[in-house]
């Protein structure tokens, strides 16, 4: 067999060098689609069986409606007792709270969860908003989801004392996202935070940042803890983290009255 000349090694060195890049991405793409492809259906059979947690007791001290997508209605949570809205439902046990969140809610969609209950002239002690992860994942224009949070604010008035949005995490932090994906979401993330905390400024209404670079986040330190089986919605601990972080900057003992003794854990 002839030698080959030094040459030929030097081009087919070359070739491989070449290639090997473009073959590490197509394989990063194949693998990253196949996460997206799992992470999609693990959350939709988790969506699927999920009911918003709402409580009515016989005699309520206070009012509460709350707003806004799959994380209000608790998808990812080990049972509805341990979603943010569960947990405050444990706390307060004397408030009345209503639930309309949906899944694969966008900011768009929030004026038609209450549109009823203005037109008959309710009033809520408190309203809680939790949308805008939709919003990056669908990635709506930045100036279409401006006008929508303004016109959802603007039409919040008079039908609550107080509002509150809890704005999205940071959606390139999951466990499920490689770069340079995870570092594209987290620049959406980032930027539809900014405004939907802009519309809120300009309402007087009270935003709750939970964003945070990948490389801070609280959640991203520990996935498998902080993330459900999905690798996209929250697990019990981080409605735990975020219900204790939203009882705090939002006063809710003085908003909404006695709670529970502390120390109560949520029923399973």
């Amino acid at each position: 067999m002839r030698a080959l000349s030094r040459s030929s090694w030097t081009h087919r060195a070359t070739r491989a060098a070449l290639w090997l890049p473009l073959g590490a991405a197509l394989a990063a793409s194949a693998w990253q689609a196949l996460q997206v492809r799992s992470a999609t259906a693990i959350g939709r059979r988790a969506a699927a069986s999920t009911v918003a947690f709402e409580q009515g007791p016989p005699s309520a001290a206070v009012t509460v409606l709350v707003l806004g997508d799959s994380t209000g209605v608790g998808v990812g949570a080990h049972s509805p007792r341990h979603s943010l809205v569960g947990l405050l439902a444990l706390d307060f046990p004397r408030a009345r709270i209503v639930n309309r969140c949906r899944n694969g809610a966008r900011v768009a969609d929030l004026a038609e969860q209450f549109a009823d209950l203005k037109a008959r002239g309710e009033r809520f002690d408190l309203v809680l908003v939790l949308a805008g992860g939709n919003d990056v994942l669908r990635l709506t224009p930045p100036g279409l989801l401006l006008d929508a949070a303004r016109g959802t604010l603007r039409a919040l008035r008079g039908l609550a004392s107080t509002v509150v949005w809890l704005g999205s995490a940071n959606v390139g932090a999951s466990p499920r996202l490689l770069r340079p994906l995870a570092w594209y979401a987290e620049r959406q993330t980032a930027q539809r935070v900014r405004l939907l905390a802009q519309a809120a400024r300009e309402q007087d209404v009270a935003f709750i940042d939970f964003f945070q670079r990948r490389r801070d986040d609280l959640f991203a330190a520990d996935p498998g803890r902080y993330f459900a089986a999905d690798g996209i919605h929250p697990s019990s601990a981080s409605y735990a983290h975020c219900y204790q972080a939203l009882r705090r900057i939002a006063r809710l003992g003085e908003r909404l009255g006695a709670a529970r003794p502390a120390g109560t854990p949520p029923e399973d």
